[in-house]
């Protein structure tokens, strides 16, 4: 599918034009016309779920990112967009970069557009319950959205707080060039974007009634929250709400390590459904045509095999026995060539689906939070981790530390994209070893852990600050 660049604050005049409902929205005028229906507005919904497929929001260079930035992947990509990102010599033009700005941003347009509008559609079959749920669910997305976003643009909170610069925090609905003066909006804080994640998310949550996993529901909105509060270090909050999530009785934590590609598996909380002939899959003109599962997988599975496991990522599973290592790797070790990840079988059709939040890591962030506020909310820090160790075939932990936390999920989400993000919220560095960068330069508050805001938007927006060595 061609995408077309469009500065972020334009997005709003090309809103429906990429979603997989093939909703033509030239002007506002035509875009009034498609939301004076239930049938429109719902269309439009389900477009951000398209939206969310395009590979530099969900599924795709984002989470690739948060382990080949860090030590989990040793990537072998030819790229050259890619290799700056994994080098740390990604500068203001990089393409990719722009993509991912551009798709989360296309996300929270077409999110505002029906937040801002459902409520005002005449259509009189539309009731206040199916209006509740269409803005319930473009609030989780967009928050989802900008969640990202502060995470790839900002430093930690954790090393600048909550006054650190994040991204341009834009909710309302932009309906012509009179809204022009929008355009000059600048960077928010950290705690700013922060602060409408979690209203949009409690928002969310009011209001959302129906239960879909491959759509927003109100345990995915309440899982989300658990991890936005883990990412602020508000422990009892991440307790609180992973434990509400693991209670609800709408999740199963999977007996086995089959639920990658299952849809209906209980253990996905929220599923990015993807399809072989899915048009949002591995388009992008700003950079490389890149799909998830086609970097990660090996040549002999039809990928590229861009992303191999790391030295450190093998070094690290404590025995052969760990069945997410032999079970979820393509052993391939001969002449040289490196284990590959299967959790993305279908590196040909492009075809996996992508967890964006699963039940495991509510167990995880329990932990975590537990062990960190020393607190027992649902269960003990030892128990949780202990469930999430027995799938995986590994003896009982009597005692554990926050190290022994940070190393399960590195264990369990490595290739989901949550690495990077669990070292430098931690104090840690990004890489340990290595000369391109020398480890220091990826410690946190370090410039080059963070993306640079894109030079268009730079050139688009005077008021735009650009982050620190780019």
């Amino acid at each position: 599918m061609k995408k077309i660049y469009i500065s972020t604050l334009f997005l709003a005049f090309a809103i429906g034009c990429q979603t997989d409902l093939d909703v033509k929205a030239q002007d506002e005028s035509s875009r009034d016309v498609v939301l004076a229906t239930k049938l429109g507005v719902k269309s439009y919904v389900t477009g951000l779920y398209g939206l969310a497929q395009q590979e530099g929001a969900f599924g795709g260079v984002p989470q690739l990112l948060g382990d080949w930035q860090s030590d989990n992947i040793a990537f072998k990509g030819t790229f050259p967009t890619l290799q700056e990102i994994r080098d740390y010599t990604t500068i203001s033009t990089n393409g990719n970069v722009a993509s991912i700005w551009q798709d989360h941003y296309e996300i929270i347009t077409q999110a505002n557009t029906v937040i801002n509008k459902a409520y005002l559609t005449p259509d009189v079959d539309f009731s206040m319950d199916e209006r509740d749920q269409a803005v319930g669910e473009a609030k989780f997305m967009r928050a989802l959205a900008y969640f990202q976003l502060n995470c790839l643009f900002a430093q930690p909170i954790q090393t600048v707080g909550a006054g650190g610069l994040s991204v341009p925090l834009i909710t309302k609905h932009i309906s012509s060039v009179s809204e022009i003066g929008l355009r000059n909006t600048p960077r928010a804080t950290v705690g700013e974007v922060y602060a409408q994640i979690e209203a949009d998310l409690l928002d969310a949550i009011s209001k959302i009634k129906d239960f879909n996993r491959t759509r927003a529901n109100v345990g995915a909105a309440k899982a989300l929250l658990a991890r936005v509060y883990l990412y602020q270090d508000k422990f009892a909050q991440a307790a609180d709400y992973a434990n509400q999530t693991i209670n609800s009785g709408k999740f199963e934590f999977a007996s086995d390590y089959n639920f990658y590609d299952n849809k209906d598996s209980k253990e996905h909380i929220f599923n990015l459904v993807n399809l072989s002939n899915d048009s949002q899959s591995g388009s992008n003109e700003n950079g490389p045509s890149v799909s998830f599962s086609t970097l990660t997988n090996s040549s002999a599975n039809g990928g590229r095999g861009d992303c191999p496991f790391s030295a450190s990522l093998n070094a690290t599973f404590e025995n052969s026995g760990d069945l997410r290592y032999t079970l979820k790797r393509r052993d391939i070790e001969k002449a040289g060539i490196p284990f590959y990840t299967t959790k993305y079988n279908d590196g040909l059709n492009q075809s996996s689906d992508y967890s964006v939040i699963r039940i495991s890591e509510m167990y995880l962030i329990r932990a975590e939070a537990n062990l960190r506020a020393g607190t027992v909310i649902g269960d003990t820090p030892v128990n949780d981790v202990n469930k999430i160790r027995r799938r995986a075939n590994l003896p009982d932990l009597a005692v554990i530390t926050l190290d022994d936390i940070i190393k399960e999920r590195r264990l369990e989400f490595c290739f989901e994209g949550h690495r990077r993000m669990d070292l430098l919220r931690n104090g840690k560095q990004l890489r340990s070893s290595g000369t391109v960068p020398a480890p220091a330069e990826t410690a946190p508050g370090k410039p080059k852990v963070v993306l640079p805001i894109p030079q268009r938007e730079l050139d688009l927006n005077k008021n735009l600050i650009q982050n620190p060595s780019y």
